[in-house]
């Protein structure tokens, strides 16, 4: 109890250590590599394989997540998660930039005509 209190940590935590202790000395006191969240490429290599497409938008050619996404796991050599592929477009500042087909708000042909025909000028 003394212990806990004096590092402030519950006295289940205390016991913890002492069986990590026991099964392992001090070897089992430090800290394990965490499993997870581990990257696939570095953000150097990242950038390398992100430049294939940035040339293509500058040039004007629509590239999609999906496009990127598949080359991505080409690349690294087995399947990546949901949304593994929007972190690293994040972390070198893409942004979604899509162009418009029409106007969310542009009113039909028919519209537009039977317009026309009452306006006359």
């Amino acid at each position: 109890r003394e212990i806990s209190e004096k590092l402030d940590v519950a006295m289940s935590t205390i016991f913890e250590w002492l069986r990590k202790y026991k099964k392992s000395s001090i070897d089992g006191l430090k800290n394990k590599k965490r499993i997870g969240n581990n990257r696939n490429l570095t953000f150097e290599e990242e950038k390398e394989f992100l430049r294939q497409f940035e040339e293509r938008a500058e040039k004007g050619q629509i590239i999609t997540a999906k496009e990127i996404e598949k080359a991505y796991r080409e690349l690294v050599g087995h399947s990546i998660g949901n949304g593994q592929i929007y972190y690293v477009l994040k972390r070198h500042g893409f942004r979604k930039i899509m162009p418009r087909s029409r106007h969310p708000k542009k009113a039909n042909e028919e519209a537009i005509e039977a317009s026309k025909k009452l306006n006359p000028k």
